[in-house]
């Protein structure tokens, strides 16, 4: 199975899907860590409080090993996902202005949005990048 690079602008929604609404958040990110994908999450989050704020937290919460990279609200987060495979996000204008410089796209929404495939749980997640790796592999 191929090692894929998994870029996320999810800080936000890992924090609260992890302890009020999806408690697996830590099973399947540790799962995909311990598989050998790179996971880095990439936010416009820019100044150096609101970005350490979002760090704090998930170490606090045992993420603490997840790469934060913030580029800020005008920052192109392309640039961070160079050569990644997969990036997920829970706005679609973050979507349209990566679209095209990583290979799959993903919204983190219950339902799909600009013809962008959602993923709406962690386990979810979890298979897509599974499912990715393998047909890469080939």
């Amino acid at each position: 199975m191929k090692i894929l690079k998994i870029g996320s602008d999810l800080d936000g929604v890992i924090l609260l899907w992890l302890f009020f609404i999806k408690k697996n958040t830590r099973e399947v990110l540790a799962k995909l860590k311990a598989e050998g994908h790179t996971i880095k999450i990439v936010t416009a989050r820019g100044n150096f409080l609101t970005l350490f704020q979002a760090k704090l937290m998930l170490k606090i919460y045992g993420l603490g090993y997840l790469e934060v990279v913030g580029v800020g609200k005008n920052g192109q987060k392309y640039s961070e996902l160079e050569g990644f495979d997969i990036f997920i996000d829970n706005k679609v204008s973050h979507l349209l202005a990566i679209d095209g410089r990583v290979k799959n796209l993903y919204i983190f929404s219950k339902k799909s949005k600009n013809d962008f495939c959602n993923l709406e749980t962690w386990w979810k997640v979890y298979w897509e990048v599974e499912w990715i790796a393998q047909e890469e592999e080939q």
